[in-house]
């Protein structure tokens, strides 16, 4: 699908008004926000809407990433930042297994606010959000969220996993601004995208380097880093989320019936989810693992991962479905 362009006149004139309701009674909003207007492209647009991912590097001044930098740096210096954790569901039970050296922060707290204003003024900028809904009219973007982000490079990382799931809330789109001017390779810290069933892409968390992806629709997992790693993410969410997919049971049940070929069932998005937890079941195992210090908790969660790896609905027929697919 072509993305929609339509050339708007006073553009940067124009932004500045839509940023937010109140925009009249903020400060004003650094300038080089307005970069993101010419930045982002109808060909990222398009590259989202078809691949699931788009790279934009340079998308903002140096300047402007080196204080967002301080800012995290400031955060964490001031034990503002708590440790990621990976949430548990198992029944009625919720339990939480955090993480080693993931450290980070929503933006929406005010005590976060107050200690990163540039931050937080770019969570009440629109101008990403307005040139993504501009060039993906069939995803019109309407509130977005950040949260902060520092790895502590000792190993830390994060498994496979979707950011989000269309029956769960309404976020789209997960946008990630890197900020790590040393970074040099061999350091980690990359992301690490899972188009299936495309073959996986690698992001270098590069500084000033903005990555945008879908959220419910692109595994992905971040790969241990052996240096300080520095981002923010926003997540940006759409007002209607409209139906939620067809659950994996009705679709494997449509399947053995007969009244789905393929083709089409491939081209459903918890098929293609099921199908990529099979095809990457043992890196995503690992990754589990990697990200989890060693103990009964992580035993727990890697006993869970097996058992929903062995009884997943149709198994041998998500095979099958996998033997077939064909790449163009």
């Amino acid at each position: 699908m072509k993305p929609y362009y339509r050339p708007l006149p006073r553009l940067a004139t124009w932004l500045r008004q839509y940023r937010s309701p109140s925009y009249a009674e903020q400060p004003r909003l650094p300038a080089s926000f307005e970069e993101l207007a010419s930045a982002v492209t109808p060909a990222h647009g398009q590259a989202l809407w078809e691949r699931g991912y788009t790279v934009i590097d340079g998308a903002l001044s140096h300047s402007t990433c080196q204080g967002f930098r301080d800012e995290i740096l400031g955060l964490r210096a001031s034990g503002l930042l708590h440790l990621n954790s990976t949430h548990l569901v198992k029944g009625s039970t919720r339990s939480l297994l955090q993480k080693h050296g993931i450290f980070e922060a929503e933006v929406a707290e005010k005590g976060i606010q107050d200690a990163a204003p540039s931050i937080e003024a770019f969570q009440r900028d629109r101008t990403l959000m307005t040139m993504l809904s501009l060039y993906l009219p069939q995803l019109p973007l309407h509130s977005q969220l950040t949260k902060v982000q520092l790895n502590a490079g000792d190993g830390s990382c994060f498994p496979l996993h979707y950011d989000s799931d269309e029956s769960v809330d309404s976020r789209r789109i997960t946008a990630i601004l890197y900020l790590n001017p040393d970074w040099q390779r061999g350091d980690g810290g990359e992301l690490k995208l899972y188009p299936w069933p495309h073959e996986p892409v690698t992001v270098e968390p590069l500084n000033n380097r903005l990555l945008l992806f879908s959220t419910c629709r692109m595994l992905h997992r971040v790969l241990p880093a052996s240096r300080e790693r520095v981002c923010f993410t926003t997540w940006m969410s759409v007002m209607k989320p409209g139906s939620p997919p067809a659950s994996l049971s009705r679709l494997h049940q449509q399947s053995k019936a007969g009244s789905m070929l393929p083709d089409a069932l491939l081209s459903e998005v918890e098929v293609r989810r099921a199908l990529a937890m099979l095809a990457y079941q043992e890196e995503w195992k690992c990754s589990l693992a990697e990200s989890h210090r060693d103990d009964a908790s992580r035993d727990a969660l890697l006993t869970d991962f097996a058992g929903k790896e062995m009884h997943s609905p149709g198994n041998s027929q998500w095979r099958a479905f996998m033997s077939i697919a064909v790449v163009p």
